[in-house]
Protein backbone atom coordinates (compact mmCIF):
# COMPACT_ATOMS: atom_id res chain seq x y z
CA UNK A 1 0.00 0.00 0.00
CA UNK A 2 1.56 3.11 -0.58
CA UNK A 3 1.08 6.49 1.44
CA UNK A 4 -2.15 8.41 -1.08
CA UNK A 5 -3.88 4.45 0.21
CA UNK A 6 -2.80 4.75 3.46
CA UNK A 7 -4.18 8.23 3.75
CA UNK A 8 -7.50 6.96 2.18
CA UNK A 9 -7.62 4.33 4.81
CA UNK A 10 -7.23 6.90 7.55
CA UNK A 11 -10.09 9.12 6.11
CA UNK A 12 -12.38 6.25 5.29
CA UNK A 13 -12.17 5.13 9.25
CA UNK A 14 -12.37 9.08 10.30
CA UNK A 15 -15.50 10.00 7.85
CA UNK A 16 -16.94 6.42 6.56
CA UNK A 17 -15.75 6.46 3.05
CA UNK A 18 -16.73 3.27 1.70
CA UNK A 19 -13.40 2.03 -0.20
CA UNK A 20 -14.71 -1.29 -0.71
CA UNK A 21 -18.49 -3.14 -0.39
CA UNK A 22 -20.65 -5.72 -1.69
CA UNK A 23 -21.74 -5.81 -5.34
CA UNK A 24 -24.21 -7.48 -7.52
CA UNK A 25 -27.15 -6.65 -10.26
CA UNK A 26 -30.05 -4.91 -9.96
CA UNK A 27 -32.57 -7.42 -10.17
CA UNK A 28 -30.06 -10.26 -9.87
CA UNK A 29 -29.68 -12.70 -7.27
CA UNK A 30 -27.38 -11.75 -4.38
CA UNK A 31 -26.12 -14.50 -4.20
CA UNK A 32 -23.57 -13.89 -6.88
CA UNK A 33 -22.42 -10.61 -5.12
CA UNK A 34 -18.42 -9.71 -5.38
CA UNK A 35 -16.72 -7.69 -3.29
CA UNK A 36 -15.68 -4.20 -5.29
CA UNK A 37 -12.36 -2.07 -3.92
CA UNK A 38 -11.01 0.95 -4.87
CA UNK A 39 -9.16 1.28 -8.26
CA UNK A 40 -6.74 3.88 -9.29
CA UNK A 41 -8.49 5.58 -12.61
CA UNK A 42 -5.98 8.24 -13.24
CA UNK A 43 -2.57 9.76 -12.15
CA UNK A 44 -1.11 13.15 -13.13
CA UNK A 45 1.41 15.79 -11.66
CA UNK A 46 1.64 13.27 -8.34
CA UNK A 47 -2.25 13.09 -7.74
CA UNK A 48 -4.45 10.59 -8.43
CA UNK A 49 -8.20 9.75 -8.83
CA UNK A 50 -9.42 6.63 -7.27
CA UNK A 51 -12.76 5.43 -7.80
CA UNK A 52 -15.55 2.81 -6.79
CA UNK A 53 -18.67 2.11 -8.08
CA UNK A 54 -21.29 -0.60 -8.50
CA UNK A 55 -24.88 -1.46 -6.86
CA UNK A 56 -25.09 -1.70 -2.88
CA UNK A 57 -27.54 -3.67 -1.75
CA UNK A 58 -29.10 -1.73 1.94
CA UNK A 59 -31.85 -3.33 2.60
CA UNK A 60 -34.36 -6.22 0.94
CA UNK A 61 -35.80 -3.76 -1.23
CA UNK A 62 -33.48 -0.96 -1.21
CA UNK A 63 -30.86 -1.19 -4.08
CA UNK A 64 -29.04 1.88 -5.57
CA UNK A 65 -26.42 2.42 -7.96
CA UNK A 66 -23.21 4.08 -5.93
CA UNK A 67 -20.00 6.14 -7.13
CA UNK A 68 -17.54 7.42 -4.89
CA UNK A 69 -14.26 9.16 -6.23
CA UNK A 70 -11.74 10.56 -4.15
CA UNK A 71 -8.58 12.57 -4.66
CA UNK A 72 -4.87 11.91 -3.08
CA UNK A 73 -1.68 13.65 -3.31
CA UNK A 74 0.72 15.37 -1.29
CA UNK A 75 1.16 18.53 -0.53
CA UNK A 76 4.32 20.10 1.92
CA UNK A 77 5.38 17.20 2.34
CA UNK A 78 2.71 15.62 3.94
CA UNK A 79 -0.55 13.40 2.03
CA UNK A 80 -4.03 14.55 1.55
CA UNK A 81 -7.18 12.89 0.74
CA UNK A 82 -10.54 14.72 0.02
CA UNK A 83 -13.71 12.74 -1.71
CA UNK A 84 -15.31 14.43 -4.90
CA UNK A 85 -19.05 13.71 -6.36
CA UNK A 86 -18.79 10.17 -8.07
CA UNK A 87 -19.29 11.65 -11.59
CA UNK A 88 -15.97 13.31 -11.62
CA UNK A 89 -13.17 11.44 -13.78
CA UNK A 90 -10.36 13.64 -14.35
CA UNK A 91 -8.06 15.40 -11.97
CA UNK A 92 -8.75 18.80 -14.08
CA UNK A 93 -12.44 18.38 -13.12
CA UNK A 94 -11.71 17.72 -9.44
CA UNK A 95 -9.64 20.64 -8.61
CA UNK A 96 -11.79 22.83 -10.00
CA UNK A 97 -14.68 21.55 -8.39
CA UNK A 98 -12.84 21.45 -4.66
CA UNK A 99 -11.80 25.55 -5.46
CA UNK A 100 -14.61 27.56 -4.05
CA UNK A 101 -16.38 29.77 -6.33
CA UNK A 102 -15.25 32.83 -4.35
CA UNK A 103 -11.95 31.89 -4.98
CA UNK A 104 -12.49 31.19 -8.96
CA UNK A 105 -14.22 34.79 -8.83
CA UNK A 106 -10.99 36.16 -7.19
CA UNK A 107 -8.73 34.90 -9.86
CA UNK A 108 -10.69 35.90 -12.38
CA UNK A 109 -10.23 39.81 -11.24
CA UNK A 110 -6.75 39.47 -11.01
CA UNK A 111 -6.75 39.91 -6.97
CA UNK A 112 -4.64 38.45 -5.10
CA UNK A 113 -4.94 34.84 -3.89
CA UNK A 114 -2.83 32.18 -1.76
CA UNK A 115 -3.44 28.55 -0.47
CA UNK A 116 -2.08 27.61 2.59
CA UNK A 117 -3.18 23.37 2.84
CA UNK A 118 -7.27 23.63 2.58
CA UNK A 119 -7.42 27.32 3.27
CA UNK A 120 -7.15 30.20 1.05
CA UNK A 121 -6.33 34.16 1.53
CA UNK A 122 -7.87 36.43 -1.04
CA UNK A 123 -7.43 40.18 -1.41
CA UNK A 124 -10.22 42.27 -0.37
CA UNK A 125 -11.51 45.56 -0.68
CA UNK A 126 -13.34 45.39 2.98
CA UNK A 127 -11.28 44.73 6.39
CA UNK A 128 -10.56 41.23 6.98
CA UNK A 129 -12.87 38.50 7.58
CA UNK A 130 -11.27 35.57 8.79
CA UNK A 131 -13.79 33.89 11.16
CA UNK A 132 -13.83 30.94 8.69
CA UNK A 133 -10.57 29.85 9.48
CA UNK A 134 -9.94 26.55 11.38
CA UNK A 135 -8.18 26.91 14.94
CA UNK A 136 -4.70 25.33 13.25
CA UNK A 137 -4.12 27.95 10.94
CA UNK A 138 -2.48 30.84 13.34
CA UNK A 139 -2.03 34.73 12.77
CA UNK A 140 1.00 36.69 13.33
CA UNK A 141 2.42 39.87 12.89
CA UNK A 142 5.82 39.80 11.79
CA UNK A 143 7.55 43.16 12.27
CA UNK A 144 5.24 45.18 9.79
CA UNK A 145 3.93 42.02 8.29
CA UNK A 146 0.77 39.71 8.60
CA UNK A 147 1.66 36.19 8.56
CA UNK A 148 -0.89 32.91 8.93
CA UNK A 149 1.30 29.63 10.01
CA UNK A 150 0.37 25.89 9.73
CA UNK A 151 2.39 23.59 11.17
CA UNK A 152 2.13 21.35 8.20
CA UNK A 153 2.72 24.44 5.31
CA UNK A 154 4.72 27.44 4.54
CA UNK A 155 3.53 30.21 6.26
CA UNK A 156 1.67 32.87 4.62
CA UNK A 157 2.79 36.39 4.18
CA UNK A 158 -0.66 38.24 3.51
CA UNK A 159 -2.01 41.47 2.59
CA UNK A 160 -4.01 44.08 5.04
CA UNK A 161 -7.43 43.30 3.68
CA UNK A 162 -7.89 40.03 3.32
CA UNK A 163 -10.45 37.03 3.58
CA UNK A 164 -10.32 33.62 5.07
CA UNK A 165 -12.09 30.67 2.88
CA UNK A 166 -11.88 26.72 3.59
CA UNK A 167 -11.43 24.33 0.52
CA UNK A 168 -14.70 22.42 -0.12
CA UNK A 169 -15.14 18.65 -0.03
CA UNK A 170 -17.87 16.21 -0.52
CA UNK A 171 -20.51 15.37 2.14
CA UNK A 172 -21.01 12.05 3.25
CA UNK A 173 -24.68 12.17 1.98
CA UNK A 174 -25.32 12.79 -1.84
CA UNK A 175 -28.47 14.92 -1.06
CA UNK A 176 -26.72 17.63 1.27
CA UNK A 177 -24.06 18.80 -1.13
CA UNK A 178 -20.68 20.11 -0.06
CA UNK A 179 -18.83 20.75 3.14
CA UNK A 180 -15.15 21.84 4.06
CA UNK A 181 -12.56 20.07 3.19
CA UNK A 182 -10.80 18.04 6.42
Amino acid sequence: MDKYEKELQKRATEHSWELSFFTGYKGESWKKAKEVELELLKTERGVRLYGIEGWKKYSRNMVYFVSHRYLAGMDSGEPWAVRLPGNINDIGTAFNWLEPAAVTKAIDAKKWVKRQGDVYFIETARKNNLTELPNNHIFSQISRKRAFWHHSHKTVIVPDKVRGIKAVRQKQMASVGRNYAD
